[in-house]
């Protein structure tokens, strides 16, 4: 659903209003303007109750083939002859090297392996993901949330990952889809209706004989229907629900101490939807609440404290918003519990701002404070992050996993230490590529969701060289073209977000013969030129799009433009699965206009070619510098 926001004035209003009196009105409002219950879905039906969801839905999300091993060592063998699939360390592995991992780019991160969709199951997408290490072999597994369920990969042998099996959803297919563990059981909920949560005993996966199996659940709790997102605290044994069914969207608690007899145990509903949640026990710098059970909210337009300790009576803390928030979607304290880090879903897209990642100072519960953010590389979208030590982990969409080092969480200042970009094709802020990752394996392996690529396993190497710099590199004078002496033929495309869907066809009709064809471009937003000098004659141009939405306007800007002897016979964009234009004659064209080698010079004596460009900087830029 599409959420309507709290004005500026009445935050600033509530912001100097003590709690304990603005709480009964303050609730009343918030559930009238930010939370509105969902529609009952259908019951084959998934649910998307924020403003992200709804634009995720919109995006393509075909599954894309590996950019990595043996086929795509064959696919580019005429382009790229060095690499070499054998010389790595595993079937689907690439070292990070001069910035580049087999097809993905990179800085600091190996590709350990990969693990397509295809490979799952055959899913059509991947969501959520999280790991489980056996306590008592330190094996280590990954949990993949699908659309169409979840899978189970080991991943003890990083380099050659083991697919053990699927476990169905619960009742219809979803695109979200969360996933936590307690002890040896593994937690999943999904906005799927009725899904509830599932309750997955791990230790069976220690002895699957004959892989890949098809699990069951081992128990359902059926508290609520569709759930966002789940947070368990294992200090405590509660489990925290949130964008539930129930409780206003708000904190739904399942106490599992028995994991076997999961009971509710409380309910918040005071602030509305609760988008997700972290939930401690609190040994931070504010002396009143230390041995407390505290959880902290993303809110959709706040990070709201809420004081869980006696779930008969749960206490707000605080709520604060920020400057320029769209939808604060997720976030993660850091280890000494005095920062709270998190992301806004919506900032990139609708700010036009490069990744942002934001902190909240919370070394006072009852009166945080923000304290700016910082801006990344890239104009990605961050979705999920998480704190190790003093690394934050990020899941950004179409940059991957990107990995920056705190260096004053006070001022907001990091250092991007390490990235890992599992969507080639750009870093524009849209909702493909990366979606979650898991930075907790006791080996230091990293586990990364990827919608339309499936199961990454990476290893941030903080020994890892800069790619050296590169010099730059001169081009020769390109040659004059010779004239056209029959006709010309010209097509100028400007592609869209997905250019590897567009192709063309030119086919001469007095002959039956194909005289030119192209497509699967690679670079979305980007011009590319076809001049070719053909036959006079009869032709039908066709110009495809295999998703059937042609290259403009849902997913970019795309055109085309045809031009036959300097005159323009065919232009556009909007249109389905195909377009084609017919022009020309059998009988003979008039003379074709000549194609012009070169634009007529200002001066008759052109400037000579520079055999060496002057260097605007002695030192070359290097390819992949580490940023500042």
């Amino acid at each position: 659903m599409i959420v309507s926001k709290l004005s500026p004035l009445v935050l600033t209003l509530l912001a100097f209003v003590p709690p304990a009196l603005s709480q009964n009105n303050e609730n009343k409002l918030r559930r009238a303007e930010k939370y509105k219950p969902k529609p009952k879905p259908g019951p084959d039906e998934e649910l998307h109750p924020h403003q992200g969801c709804e634009l995720l839905l919109k995006e393509k999300h075909e599954p894309q083939a590996a950019l990595v091993g043996a086929s795509f060592e064959m696919s580019i063998a005429n382009t790229n002859p060095d690499y070499h699939a054998d010389n790595e360390l595993g079937a689907t592995a690439s070292t990070c090297s001069n910035g580049q991992a087999g097809g993905y780019s990179c800085n600091a991160v190996d590709l350990l392996s990969l693990v397509t969709l295809q490979e799952l199951n055959g899913a059509s997408a991947a969501n959520d993901i999280w790991g489980w290490t056996d306590a008592g072999s330190g094996r280590e597994f990954a949990i993949i949330g699908l659309r169409e369920g979840t899978g189970f990969v080991e991943i003890s042998d990083p380099y050659n990952p083991v697919y053990l099996g699927f476990l169905p959803t619960a009742t219809s297919n979803s695109s979200w889809r969360d996933i936590k563990t307690i002890g040896d059981y593994a937690l999943i909920v999904s906005e799927a209706s009725g899904h509830g949560m599932q309750i997955f005993d791990m230790i069976q996966l220690l002895s699957i004989g004959n892989p890949p199996s098809s699990f069951s659940a081992t128990l359902n709790y059926n508290g609520f229907g569709n759930a966002h997102n789940v947070f368990i605290n294992e200090d405590t044994g509660f489990v925290y629900a949130v964008g539930t069914s129930t409780c206003g969207g708000g904190l739904h608690i399942v106490d599992m101490n028995d994991p076997l007899s999961p009971t509710q145990a409380g309910c918040y509903s005071a602030d509305g939807y609760s988008h997700d949640v972290q939930c401690v026990v609190y040994n931070g710098p504010d002396s009143n609440y230390v041995g407390r059970e505290i959880c902290f909210g993303s809110n959709e337009d706040t990070i709201t404290i809420v004081d869980v300790t006696d779930k008969s009576n749960l206490v707000q803390l605080a709520r604060r918003t920020y400057a320029n928030d769209h939808y604060t979607h997720q976030g993660w304290l850091t280890e000494d519990h005095s920062y709270f880090i998190f992301n806004d879903e919506l900032d990139e897209m609708r700010g036009g701002f490069n990744t942002r990642t934001h902190v909240m100072d919370v070394r006072s519960l009852t009166n945080p404070t923000y304290t700016g953010y910082h801006e990344g590389r890239t104009a990605a979208i961050d979705h999920n992050l998480y704190v190790s030590g003093d690394l934050v982990y990020q899941a950004n969409y179409r940059a991957g996993l990107n990995i920056l080092r705190i260096v004053d969480v006070g001022n907001s200042e990091f250092e991007e230490v390490g990235f890992f970009d599992v969507w080639a094709n750009s870093d524009s802020a849209n909702f493909n590529g990366a979606w979650s990752n898991y930075p907790y394996f006791p080996s230091g392996v990293v586990v990364v969701s990827g919608i339309e690529q499936g199961l990454f396993v990476l290893k941030y190497d903080p020994n890892s060289p800069t790619p050296a710099p590169q010099p730059p590199t001169t081009a020769p004078p390109t040659p004059s073209p010779t004239p056209c002496q029959q006709a010309d033929f010209k097509l100028t495309i400007l592609t869209d977000n997905y250019p590897q869907e567009t192709s063309w066809t030119l086919d001469n009709l007095c002959t039956s013969q194909r005289e030119a064809e192209g497509g699967n471009y690679q670079s979305t937003a980007t011009t590319f030129v076809e001049d070719e000098c053909v036959p006079s004659g009869e032709y039908t141009f066709i110009i495809r799009d295999t998703y059937g939405d042609g290259i403009c306007c849902g997913y970019g800007s795309g055109s085309y433009i045809v031009e036959y002897n300097g005159n323009v016979v065919k232009e556009g964009g909007q249109f389905g699965s195909s377009e084609s234009t017919t022009f020309g004659s059998c009988g003979g064209d008039p003379t074709p206009a000549p194609v012009q080698p070169t634009p007529a010079p200002v001066d008759p004596t052109p400037a000579p070619v520079q055999p060496t460009p002057a260097p605007v900087d002695p030192t070359p830029a290097p390819v992949n510098p580490t940023p500042a």
